[in-house]
């Protein structure tokens, strides 16, 4: 994963590489909100939509 965020090439799909870098997005989501956050619907939703991004539909990601 390090590599990947450094922008160094590695061997992998491209459906792969996306799937990790939504994931790294994800993670990056959740460092930034508050320490003591209450985990409510609208933050799922957003992790949702980050760890979808170019899988789903724009309609479909961060929605049920």
């Amino acid at each position: 994963m390090i590599l990947l965020i450094e922008g160094k090439g590695i061997l992998a799909g491209e459906k792969d590489l996306k799937e990790v870098q939504n994931d790294v997005n994800v993670l990056g989501y959740i460092y930034i909100l508050e320490e003591n956050s209450i985990i409510v619907e609208k933050i799922l939703l957003e992790m949702h939509r980050l760890t979808v991004k170019d899988f789903l539909p724009d309609a479909s990601a961060g929605n049920y």
